[in-house]
C-alpha cells in the first residue's frame, strides 16, 4: 500500500531523498523498484519526506521487526493481544491514512 502511494503521489521526492542517502540508488519508476530498498530504510525516507512522523516510523519499525521474527520461526510465542495490537497500529497508521 505504501509503495503504491509513493508511486502515485510522491515518487520524485522519494527518489531524491533515496538518492541523497545512497548515490547508488536507481530512480524508482514502479512499486517493484521500491522493493529493492531495505524496508527499514524505506521507512526512514518516508519520515524524511514528511509522509510519516517519528512516532509512526518507530511503531512501524516495531511492526516490521515482529513480522520478521514471526517469518523466521524460532522460539518466539505471541498471543492474540499482541497480534491485535500489531494490526491496530497498521490499521490506524497505514490503511486509514494511505488507502
Amino acid at each position: 500500500m505504501l509503495y503504491d502511494y509513493i508511486i502515485e503521489n510522491h515518487l520524485s521526492n522519494f527518489n531524491n531523498e533515496a538518492y541523497r542517502r545512497n548515490t547508488k540508488w536507481k530512480m524508482a519508476k514502479t512499486a517493484d523498484d521500491l522493493t529493492l530498498m531495505k524496508e527499514s530504510d524505506f521507512l526512514d525516507v518516508l519520515m524524511h519526506i514528511s509522509l510519516i512522523g517519528k512516532g509512526v516510523k518507530k511503531e512501524l519499525k516495531i511492526c516490521l521487526d515482529l513480522r520478521n521474527s514471526c517469518g523466521h520461526p524460532d522460539s518466539l510465542i505471541i498471543d492474540e493481544n499482541r497480534v491485535a495490537a500489531h494490526l491496530e497500529i497498521l490499521a490506524l497508521n497505514v490503511f486509514a491514512v494511505f488507502s
